[in-house]
Formats: structure tokens, sequence, C-alpha cells
């Protein structure tokens, strides 16, 4: 059986609440927020923006992501 990685979601702001149950919150992230990560084994990586429009976490707008992949 494969398995299926959860994600890390960097600059969503979704918390649990108490009784288990996940509250959709606008993300406090703003424009020009980063991260930096550093691949110390061969990674396969996917990446999404997102593209969530049918709840608060990215307050009601769809935005662009930018990524570069720096080599050694």
């Amino acid at each position: 059986m494969e398995r299926v990685p959860s994600p890390l979601n960097l600059f969503m702001n979704i918390p649990w609440q108490p009784d288990g149950r996940l509250e959709f919150r606008p993300s406090l992230a703003r424009a020009g927020d980063q991260v930096t990560f550093t691949a110390v084994i061969d990674s396969i990586v996917v990446l999404s923006a997102c593209p969530m429009d049918l709840n608060d976490i990215n307050a009601g707008r769809l935005g662009d992501i930018g990524v570069e992949v720096l080599a050694d």
C-alpha cells in the first residue's frame, strides 16, 4: 500500500479546536513572506498556492506563489 504524506501548511491558519474540529481562519501571512528549506537528501517536493476560494483561508482572494530552486 502506498502512503500519502500529510501536507506541511506553512501560511495557512487552520487551528484544531478543543472539540476536535478544524477552524478555517484567514492567513496571517502577508505579501512577501517567505520560507527557505535546505534538502539534505534527494527529495520530491509538491507545492500548491492553496487555490481555495470556498472558505476564509485566503481571505476570499486567490494569489500567485513564487518558487526558486537552487542547486549546489
